[in-house]
């Protein structure tokens, strides 16, 4: 932070810490249904909107990750088409755990 601070005419200072972890476990129904789509797990630092959670979430979105967020992103149509697939087959599988294991929804 000094070399910003040299570098600037204006107040630098840093803001409040309000971010926390966000995270799911592995086995839950959610993640394995992800798996057994064949996505894979990432391990990230909180974004933003996660970090305002207090229930299990996880960042899950189309196209490559790589580019997101970047100066020129950008997403391919096959890659929202992909998207739309996995997100309807994600819910489809969760649709039949909750039906099955009627528990899992349960918030205690």
């Amino acid at each position: 932070m000094y070399a910003l601070k040299e570098s600037t005419v204006c107040t630098i200072a840093p803001g409040r810490v309000i971010l926390k972890p966000s995270c799911i476990d592995h086995i839950h129904p959610l993640v394995r249904a992800g798996m057994a789509l064949g996505r894979r797990l990432m391990y990230l630092l909180p974004a933003a909107t996660r970090a305002w959670l207090s229930v299990p979430s996880l960042k899950m979105g189309p196209g490559d990750s790589a580019r997101s967020h970047t100066a020129n992103e950008y997403i391919l149509v096959n890659e929202i088409n992909e998207g739309i697939n996995i997100y309807i087959n994600l819910l489809k599988s969760m649709m039949y755990c909750l039906i099955h294991n009627p528990d899992i929804g349960e918030t205690k």
